[in-house]
């Protein structure tokens, strides 16, 4: 059998029609396919919901768990602002008491004194001390001198008298700090006129619980009136502890 051309083009177009027909319905059915498989997803997802129930409200925080370690100690920090200063501690015991020491010393004695008396009379000699300072006790042990007196105040001329007053006398008094007069045995008599009178001799002094450290001080001054010290050292003789 023969085709002519035109009914071979006319079968070729019905042929490619049939075959767009037929992609067209495979693509619908597969868009079908997809959409229903998204339902049921869907719908099965909604069952799973239902099952669960709906999400409840947060619950009460739990108790807190054990303590962790100790981590690492960290650096120092800086030092701090000095405290307000504390109350002043209480009184020490007292301390051992120095050692004492006695003194005994010897202090020269040298005195001279001018008269011109109108008619003959005695005289007294005094000896008068006085402590300076010091924690000692000072005493006017004994005293030795003698007493010479030039008539007419001319060496080598005129009537001398020497008194010598039993080789010293033994006086023991304590020296107190205001002038007193420890004796005032040495009294003789002196003629009429001008003359002068010399006292020498010494004092043994005696100074007891002198402390170390301190200075024990006093003196001694000759004169013809009690309880006179001097206003001066020009007549005084010192003794001195230290």
């Amino acid at each position: 059998m023969k085709f002519s051309f035109t009914k071979c083009v006319s079968w070729r177009i019905v042929v490619t029609i049939a075959c767009i027909a037929c992609l067209a319905i495979s693509t619908s059915a597969a868009g079908q396919g997809l959409s229903n498989r998204g339902q049921n997803q869907d719908q099965q997802n909604d069952r799973d919901r239902d099952d669960r129930g709906r999400r409840g409200p947060v619950g009460p925080t739990g108790p807190t768990g054990p303590a962790g370690a100790t981590g690492a100690t960290g650096a120092t920090g800086m030092t701090g602002a000095t405290g307000a200063t504390g109350a002043t501690g209480a009184t020490g015991p007292a301390g051992d008491g120095g050692t004492t020491d006695t003194f005994e010393i010897t202090v020269p004695i040298h005195a001279f004194f001018s008269f011109n008396l109108p008619a003959s009379g005695s005289v007294t000699v005094f000896f008068n001390t006085m402590k300076v300072s010091g924690s000692g006790v000072h005493t006017d042990a004994n005293v030795n001198f003698d007493v010479r007196y030039n008539n007419n105040n001319v060496p080598g001329t005129g009537a001398a008298t020497v008194s010598t007053v039993g080789g010293g006398a033994t006086v023991n008094r304590v020296v107190g700090t205001t002038c007193q007069a420890d004796i005032g045995q040495a009294t003789f008599a002196l003629p009429a006129g001008a003359g002068v009178l010399t006292v020498s001799g010494w004092m043994r002094v005696m100074i007891n619980g002198h402390v170390a450290g301190t200075v024990d001080r006093g003196f001694v001054n000759v004169s013809t009136s009690q309880a006179d010290c001097g206003t001066s050292d020009a007549t005084r003789s010192y003794w001195r502890g230290q």
